[in-house]
């Protein structure tokens, strides 16, 4: 069930006509690391939509759906501004807080008060599972008595051992990005 907050956005989005853009915006916050963050706000007046890349630093600001900024930056801090049709005006301030923890803050105003500010924290995934570590010692002898069988050269063993490193950095969980309202 969705709260009477998202229904109201969904309706501002769906007069936005969302179907012909590529990029279909969210109705609630949320983030990705290959796809970004979304920082989605309904002031009631309007709703401010935010986006952020986490690869490229480029940056939109959607009003009503509708883009009123865009640029990439690869500084610590930007600033989008700008005024909706009632004369308000707007701010979004993104900070990078800490590159290597992965922390953004997302700051919105109106009039220079501020609305919202949204904070982002990096959560690790695990490398090591023990149900991953079974299955590379299974693997291992399986293939060491595939070895002692077909008299194997050492080479392959060590080929092996690299794959299966290699496949399971691949499939490790790489974390997860948590937006917080502050």
């Amino acid at each position: 069930m969705r709260c009477k907050f998202e229904v109201k956005i969904a309706r501002i989005l769906t007069l936005g006509n969302i179907t012909k853009r590529k990029q279909m915006i969210p109705v609630k916050s949320e983030a990705s690391i290959k796809k970004g963050n979304w920082f989605i706000y309904y002031d009631g007046i309007n709703v401010i939509q935010v986006w952020g890349s986490n690869l490229n630093g480029k940056e939109k600001v959607f009003l009503n759906n509708q883009l009123v900024s865009e640029k990439r930056s690869v500084k610590m801090q930007s600033s989008h501004d700008f005024t909706d049709k009632n004369g308000n005006h707007y701010e979004v301030i993104i900070e990078v807080q800490s590159l290597l923890q992965g922390s953004i803050r997302c700051i919105l105003k109106r009039d220079n008060h501020i609305l919202r500010t949204f904070k982002t924290e990096f959560i690790k995934g695990k490398i090591f599972t023990f149900k991953r570590f079974s299955l590379v010692v299974v693997a291992s002898v399986i293939f060491g008595v595939l070895q002692g069988i077909y008299a194997l050269s050492n080479l392959n063993f060590i080929i092996f051992i690299l794959a299966i490193v290699m496949i399971s950095f691949v499939f490790a969980s790489k974390g997860e990005i948590k937006i917080e309202e502050v």
